[in-house]
């Protein structure tokens, strides 16, 4: 368990703010035990090794905010916290909690984040971490001279504004704060969310914003770093934003902040959306046992994989995209009245959509229902199911639907037509019309054609044309938002062409290089 406490120090006293959840990640010698750097897994960066050549894989981290200004009072402020990494070593989840902390632990890691401090003399905001094993023994990791990203949960359940705290000591004013105006009150836990990947090893994305939409609400705070119709860059950290819950009790604050995920929409790049909700959702997350294992011991290949959505909200989806190529065919006509929507002097009406996820393609049959305005039977083909969908409202960017009888709110963008992405209760997906787009797929990638996984810099191209390449040897070295990416044959066969340059920056889906793959024998 690891623990970064936040101190404000002054030449007087230091407060003792925050423990705040951070992660476990690449570090060096320090103190009380040494580091092993292994190879990227679930969960972990690095083995930890004690003193005593134990290894610990499974803890938590944990942070005691500090704040020393000027007239050198020393004040810190007491909060449990949870701490769970990823892959890449980035932080994902942090939590606090103003009534629950660590028993006999407590005033030890009080004593230790204040002893740090005062060591070297330090003034300012200030982070000391620990970790925590499943032992209650605690290991000092290290001491940041500022606050984490992970401060809002702190704010939330102490009602201070710790970045003004902060400037304030930073101009040599006092904190005008003694340990005992500390109050705390409730939980809240921070996710952070991230343009990357989850099914492809966490892989960082970057891309358009077609429509960033957070949430809000009671209990709920978004700090976020991007607006509609923006890029998300190679050059950065992939986390675009602080999606925080708050409320009365960890369970409180839990629930609202899954709300807050499922309500927020982020349209055009691919993002960890998903995969903190099912974070939060795990019962080992729920029981508050959760370590820096966590994934790796509650994830498997299929639980990271892209949830293909059911027929139901692909059928919703189709009730949307039939009814926006319904509104723009009105936009241009002068002459047609809107009732005749849904009308025909024929047989019954019926308009089909087809959409590709991996391999399965819903085929679906839309047929309005007589006698029932705006309500549609969509069928699919390959399933035999139907669905009886009612389109209640349809006004900007959401929508209001009845699916079989049961009530969905659905935001939508069409990046163009045939392509429109629709996020239903926090289910998002990108529906591409195969009939619009003439039958079209995207273009097919993998075997002998190498594309860019991501926007990024090349750093080296390690193959040229006539070479000969086995699957899985290394090709090129890409560098993206702040990490290095080797990008490798999938096939044996022999290098036709290369259109990569080592020095050059490339977007998502470049060709790099073209391989003849080896014909079976």
């Amino acid at each position: 368990d690891s623990c970064s406490q936040t101190l404000f120090q002054d030449r007087q006293s230091t407060i003792w703010l925050s423990c705040e959840g951070v992660g476990v990640y690449k570090i060096s010698k320090i103190n009380t035990f040494n580091v092993y750097e292994t190879p990227k897994i679930h969960g972990a960066a690095a083995l930890l090794l004690a003193d005593d050549d134990s290894v610990l894989v499974s803890t938590t981290q944990h942070g005691i905010q500090k704040w020393r200004p000027a007239t050198d009072e020393l004040t810190r402020l007491d909060i449990k916290s949870d701490s769970h990494t990823q892959p890449g070593s980035l932080y994902m989840i942090q939590t606090s909690e103003g009534n629950i902390w660590y028993g006999d632990q407590s005033s030890v890691f009080k004593l230790d984040t204040i002893d740090a401090a005062k060591s070297v003399n330090y003034r300012g905001a200030g982070t000391v971490e620990f970790l925590l094993d499943s032992s209650g023994a605690f290991y000092f990791l290290e001491m940041n001279t500022r606050l984490q990203v992970e401060h809002p949960v702190t704010e939330l359940i102490t009602g201070l504004d710790l970045v003004e705290l902060q400037i304030n000591v930073a101009q040599g004013q006092p904190l005008g704060l003694t340990q005992e105006d500390i109050k705390l009150q409730g939980a809240a836990i921070e996710v952070r969310l991230y343009t990357e990947d989850p099914s492809q090893d966490f892989l960082p994305a970057s891309g358009p914003v077609d429509l960033w939409q957070p949430a809000s609400g009671v209990g709920v705070r978004i700090d976020g770093g991007i607006s509609t119709g923006q890029a998300i860059s190679p050059f950065y950290d992939p986390m675009v934003a602080k999606v925080i819950g708050y409320g009365a009790d960890r369970e409180t604050a839990r629930l609202r902040l899954i709300d807050a995920l499922k309500e927020t929409v982020l349209f055009g790049t691919a993002n960890n959306k998903d995969f903190l909700i099912q974070c939060l959702e795990k019962q080992r997350f729920i029981d508050g046992a959760a370590t820096t294992a966590f994934i790796a011991e509650e994830f498997s290949e299929t639980d990271l994989a892209v949830a293909q959505p059911s027929v139901e909200d692909a059928a919703a989806a189709a009730v949307i995209d039939l009814n926006l190529e319904y509104q723009r065919h009105f936009a241009r006509s002068t002459l047609s009245s809107h009732k005749l929507k849904n009308w025909t002097m024929a047989s019954g009406l019926v308009s089909r959509k087809q959409y590709q996820f991996a391999e399965s393609l819903y085929d679906l049959s839309i047929s309005p229902l007589a006698n029932s305005p705006d309500t549609y039977l969509v069928s699919c083909a390959q399933s035999q199911q139907q669905v009886e969908i009612q389109l209640l409202t349809l006004e900007g960017q959401s929508a209001s639907l009845l699916v079989n009888d049961s009530t969905q709110l659905a935001t939508f963008k069409l990046r163009r037509q045939g392509q429109l992405y629709c996020s239903i209760a926090g289910r998002s997906a990108m529906f591409k019309d195969q009939i619009i787009l003439d039958g079209a797929v995207d273009e097919a990638v993998g075997g002998g054609r190498v594309v860019a996984p991501m926007h990024g810099l090349l750093l080296e191209v390690l193959v040229k044309p006539g070479d000969q390449v086995l699957k899985g040897q290394n090709l090129a070295v890409l560098e993206a938002m702040k990490m290095h990416y080797e990008i490798i044959a999938e096939v044996d066969g022999t290098v036709e062409e290369v259109t990569a340059v080592a020095g050059n920056q490339v977007a998502a889906d470049d060709v790099l290089i073209e391989i003849q793959q080896e014909e079976a024998h």
